[in-house]
């Protein structure tokens, strides 16, 4: 989310924290990743790159992306020089494809 709508999530819903936690504790759970990226501070996401109010671009997803495969249980799966290369290719915050 955009840190303003973040911030007003945090501040006025008191179950979004408790929804987040429970969710990363099923996943834990199970021996699995969890990512959170409610926060665009937790992959250096910026508030300029959301397509809408809520919605991010392409580019915020490929910082995503990025994050992800930094999980041992991801990262085999994910082509990081493909990654760099949309980047490279990127046209402001949208993909070229």
């Amino acid at each position: 989310y955009p840190t303003s709508v973040y911030k007003e999530m945090l501040l006025n819903d008191k179950l979004f924290p408790l929804v987040t936690a429970s969710l990363s504790d099923t996943f834990k759970a199970h021996d699995m990743p969890f990512f959170d990226f409610s926060s665009i501070e937790t992959f250096g996401g910026r508030d300029t790159e959301f397509g809408d109010g809520i919605h991010g671009t392409d580019l915020m997803h490929l910082k995503m992306m990025f994050k992800i495969k930094e999980s041992k249980d991801v990262k085999a799966y994910v082509n990081e020089n493909r990654l760099r290369d949309l980047q490279k290719e990127a046209e402001k915050d949208f993909l070229s494809i």
